[in-house]
């Protein structure tokens, strides 16, 4: 994997095309009254008990972040070998190294599909919108791109303070790193639809034959060095090196890396203790809530309509969809993300 050195942070597109069309109206706003039934639903969500390493190749991480295909082959035989991503799918500018990594093990990239309108649900409205318009991908709200365009400006220049290879040095490096994305938009003092234009992202582009390829060959070029169901318990450092404990191996080796998500790297013993900032930083650091849900038709009806598949809305419980069709556009299949509320609100609950 090649090693990118003397560049600094740039902001991933901040604002983008990112919600889909439900296929619930024409671009003109006429309803379609034959009602189109998804082949099939798809659903992942985040999975709190995942252990650090888990039984496949797919990652260390819970189940809303690692790498994980879904076969729609058993559901529509006329799609053999088609899949969906449950997990994490996409790449965008900046991620070089999983670039990289993508093509020394022959994984390629298709962009998202992104031809026509966009749709925007505002107030019970919809409102199409391209973007290739003067706004660009952004939602057709005029207000919120008055509010947000000199603070995408002054992020701009933030990162060029911000050296890639230690970005603790930058000037307000403890200013900044002492709060969150989120405490930062809200101290901007923006309204409903700025700050909602905020949490937007484009998606950029996708993995033929699914994300969780790179994790499959990745294993298999390690071979019998990936092992599996094996989760640690303790890791164990001296002058010697450091020392690895699961249920049934102990690993020995110069260095380890700890990849696993905060919440769950914080259950493994560590002798000598972490550091105090360290320690509490994993007890306060949880996953977040969100599910990913997909529906798969036999085709994008949406793109004969002059869609992108791509909608932003004010109301849940899916605000946000995506068109997430294979490359060859067939089956057709809408992403959408529910989160966070939706996402906890409807997990179940036990009869007491």
């Amino acid at each position: 994997m090649s090693h990118t050195t003397d560049r600094r942070i740039s902001r991933r597109t901040l604002i983008g095309g990112s919600r889909s069309d439900s296929g619930t109206r024409r671009p003109h706003g006429r309803r379609d009254r034959r009602r189109r039934r998804p082949v099939r639903a798809v659903r992942g969500a985040a999975d709190p008990r995942t252990r650090p390493v888990g039984d496949r190749a797919r990652g260390p991480r819970p189940r809303r972040h690692r790498t994980l295909n879904h076969d729609l082959t058993p559901a529509d035989p006329t799609h053999p070998g088609k899949v969906v991503e449950i997990g994490g799918q996409w790449i965008g500018p900046t991620q070089d190294h999983l670039a990289t990594l993508a093509r020394e093990l022959g994984v390629q990239t298709f962009k998202t599909y992104n031809d026509g309108n966009y749709l925007f649900h505002e107030s019970g409205k919809i409102t199409p919108c391209s973007p290739k318009g003067p706004l660009g991908p952004m939602p057709p709200d005029l207000t919120a791109d008055a509010q947000i365009q000199p603070l995408l400006t002054r992020l701009d220049e933030i990162a060029k303070t911000v050296p890639l290879a230690a970005p603790w040095t930058a000037p307000n490096a403890d200013e900044w790193d002492g709060q969150t994305f989120e405490t930062f938009k809200r101290a901007q003092g923006f309204g409903t639809g700025a700050n909602g234009l905020l949490d937007l992202t484009i998606e950029d582009s996708r993995f033929v034959g699914g994300s969780q390829l790179i994790s499959i060959r990745a294993a298999q070029s390690l071979g019998k060095r990936v092992m599996l169901s094996q989760p640690v318990r303790r890791i164990s450092q001296g002058r010697g090196g450091v020392t690895v404990y699961t249920d049934a191996l102990t690993v020995k080796g110069r260095q380890v890396i700890v990849t696993g998500p905060p919440s769950l790297t914080a259950l493994i013993r560590y002798e000598p203790d972490l550091p105090a900032l360290r320690a509490q930083l994993l007890q306060r650091f949880p996953q977040g809530s969100a599910i990913k849900v997909e529906a798969v038709y036999r085709r994008p009806f949406w793109r004969e309509r002059g869609l992108a598949g791509q909608v932003t809305s004010d109301t849940g419980p899916i605000k946000l969809t995506f068109d997430n069709s294979p490359p060859d556009g067939s089956p057709g299949v809408l992403l959408g993300f529910v989160e966070p509320a939706g996402a906890t609100s409807g997990t179940p609950r036990p009869a007491s």
